[in-house]
């Protein structure tokens, strides 16, 4: 069963789980713990991606859980006894639109007009 995917994905009932992302706010207390909290974060098996974000919430996590009773179960007795969290808000997939890839995409192209020529060529770096 591949980790990326949404429930609904799987016509097979036993195959489906529940993806959610959960948006983290750290107690400004515990600002300084960071490292720690990270360390805890990352011990979670079912956080398949966590990434400190902008804005209103200081982390992303992608979570992966078999269904919405583990879900529950995973914020509730593995999330939240993280220490310094101060709330969370969780968003649960309902349909992948696109998955993710291991395309990189390329190093943008600068362009240079060559000595003595009009016309202008691609430098790659």
């Amino acid at each position: 069963m591949p980790a990326n995917s949404c429930a609904g994905d799987y016509e097979d009932e036993s195959e489906r789980h529940v993806t959610a992302f959960i948006s983290l706010h750290v107690d400004a207390g515990a600002r300084r713990r960071r490292a720690e909290i990270e360390t805890r974060i990352r011990a979670l098996r079912e956080v398949v991606e966590c990434h400190a974000v902008s804005g209103d919430f200081d982390y992303m996590l992608k979570v992966v859980a078999p269904s919405l009773a583990g879900l529950a179960d995973f914020l509730n007795r593995g999330l939240m006894l993280v220490p310094g969290i101060a709330r969370l808000r969780s968003t649960i997939c309902v349909a992948e639109i696109k998955p993710p890839s291991c395309h990189v995409p390329r190093a943008p192209v600068r362009l240079r007009r060559l000595r003595g020529l009009e016309k202008l060529a691609e430098v790659v770096r």
